[in-house]
Parts: C-alpha cells; structure tokens; sequence
C-alpha cells in the first residue's frame, strides 16, 4: 500500500488559519448567539483561505 504524504507547508497554514476562523466563531456563538455571526463574512474568509496559493 503507498502512502502520499502532502507538503506540510501547503496544509499546515491553512489548518492553522481554519482553526483560528473556527474558533473565533465558537466564542462569537458563546458570546452572543447564532445571530451575532455575519456568515457572509465567514463564508469569504474561509474561501479565500482554501483557495489561497
């Protein structure tokens, strides 16, 4: 069986980077609710974040 092993310089910065999205919306939603999130907003960021080089 091969195993692929990805460039951990591609995938680390982009884990990193999602995890911090992730929980700054996790304490946005502890703070003050579902509703205090502009989705559009995550939605850009977290795009902009997989598809950057």
């Amino acid at each position: 069986m091969e195993t692929t092993i990805i460039d951990k310089d591609i995938v680390a910065p982009q884990v990193i980077s999602g995890a911090l999205i992730g929980g700054l919306v996790v304490a946005g939603v502890a703070r003050a609710g579902l509703d205090s999130i502009v989705w559009p907003g995550v939605i850009k960021t977290a795009s902009a974040i997989v598809l950057s080089p």
